[in-house]
């Protein structure tokens, strides 16, 4: 449907001028709560617990990185940005593109959708 709740509630980040100066958020590709669950007592993991804040993310569907980290950075869920694979057929330019790399699929570089005039 493209609509969703909000994935992380306001009250999980820390006010302005709180405990903290700044908010960091660190995405670990592939790395699912339970792997939170299971290694919490890893020296790195007890830091981020104890220190700072950490938030369980739900998936969405299709959970593909493409479309989380999309979701990510725009805040949009994934039916309304519509990323949902590396790389899919745009059909007003007529061509496979690589969207998180803003190129056109098999270009060695980044950005060349941006170099041929695409408004990202």
């Amino acid at each position: 449907s493209g609509q969703a709740n909000q994935a992380i509630a306001p009250q999980r980040f820390p006010a302005p001028g709180d405990r903290f100066q700044r908010v960091i958020t660190l995405f670990v590709d592939a790395f699912g709560w339970r792997f939170f669950e299971r290694f919490q007592d890893h020296p790195l993991l007890r830091r981020f617990a104890t220190t700072g804040s950490v938030t369980r993310l739900t998936s969405q569907f299709p959970s593909t990185t493409s479309a989380h980290v999309t979701t990510l950075y725009t805040g949009e869920p994934v039916g309304r940005h519509g990323v949902f694979e590396w790389f899919y057929y745009e059909p007003q330019l007529d061509a496979v593109i690589a969207p998180l790399l803003f190129s056109y699929a098999g270009d060695e570089g980044r950005e060349s959708l941006a170099d041929q005039g695409v408004d990202g």
